[in-house]
C-alpha cells in the first residue's frame, strides 16, 4: 500500500469506500463513506430543506401562511428541528397583536418571537416546540397577526423525517 500522499484528492461520494481500523482490537475492515456518516452523525434518514419567505409574504403570513413541507401521507407526520433566519433589509417590521412566527403542523408547534423580525440587523433562532403534530398535516409558517411594515426577507432550515404513527 502507498503513502497517503501518493493518492490524489477527489470529491467524497456517499456509496465511496473507506479503510477503517480499530486500534483496540487491530481489525481492519471497509465501510462506505455513508455508514461512516450515520455512525457518527445518528441515523440517517433525517432531511434537511430550506425555504426562503419573501417580503411580500411575511406581509401575508397571517392571511396567506407559507407551505414549508407538504402533508407526508395518512398516519405519518413530520418529526422535526427548525432553525429561522431573518435577513434584515432597508425598514425592519412592525409587528404587534401576538404576531410571533410559528410553524404548524395542525397546532402551533414551533415558535420564533416576533423581536426577531422588528430587529434593524440580521438575527438567527432555533424555534421553541410546544405543539403537538396531526397526522397527514403540511408545516406551514404562519402568525397571529400580519406585520404592517418592513422590507427583510426570512429564511426556515427545516431538518426532518417522516414518521409512521405506532412505529
Amino acid at each position: 500500500m502507498g503513502k497517503i500522499d501518493d493518492y490524489s484528492v477527489g470529491t467524497v461520494n456517499g456509496g465511496d469506500r473507506l479503510l477503517a481500523s480499530n486500534t483496540s482490537t487491530g481489525e481492519t475492515k471497509n465501510i462506505t463513506v455513508d455508514a461512516l456518516s450515520e455512525s457518527i452523525n445518528g441515523d440517517s434518514s433525517w432531511n434537511t430543506v430550506i425555504v426562503n419567505v419573501s417580503s411580500a409574504e411575511l406581509l401575508a403570513i397571517n392571511t396567506t401562511p407559507k407551505t414549508i413541507l407538504a402533508a407526508p401521507g395518512a398516519g405519518k407526520y413530520h418529526e422535526y428541528e427548525a432553525r429561522a433566519e431573518y435577513d434584515y433589509n432597508t425598514v425592519a417590521y412592525t409587528v404587534s397583536g401576538g404576531g410571533s412566527l410559528y410553524l404548524n403542523q395542525g397546532s402551533k408547534d414551533c415558535y420564533f418571537p416576533q423581536t426577531m423580525i422588528s430587529q434593524t440587523e440580521n438575527t438567527a433562532a432555533v424555534g421553541t416546540n410546544y405543539g403537538f403534530h396531526k397526522m397527514n398535516t403540511a408545516i406551514t409558517l404562519t402568525s397571529d397577526a400580519n406585520p404592517t411594515s418592513g422590507n427583510g426577507t426570512f429564511r426556515i432550515i427545516l431538518r426532518y423525517r417522516v414518521r409512521t404513527f405506532g412505529e
